[in-house]
């Protein structure tokens, strides 16, 4: 949580990871709360450099209420 585009890119550059993924909760402008994946993969030049990032965000809000539903009936 917290983490931006940016921190996926920083990410990329140092080698630490080569996929990103990242869930991220998001206030829509009525007020309620989404959940957001954010899966991504570095753009590289052919020298290997890394300039962007090529990423796909997802809703997955109805996912992540029913796994908190299912951990709230086993606890």
């Amino acid at each position: 949580s917290g983490a931006t585009g940016m921190d996926a890119l920083d990410r990329f550059k140092s080698g630490d990871v080569e996929v990103w993924q990242a869930d991220y909760q998001c206030r829509t402008p009525e007020g309620g709360i989404r959940w957001v994946s954010d899966v991504a993969v570095p753009l590289r030049e052919a020298s290997g450099h890394i300039y962007g990032a090529l990423g796909i965000l997802q809703d997955v809000t109805d996912r992540v209420q029913r796994e908190q539903a299912l951990q709230e009936m086993q606890a």
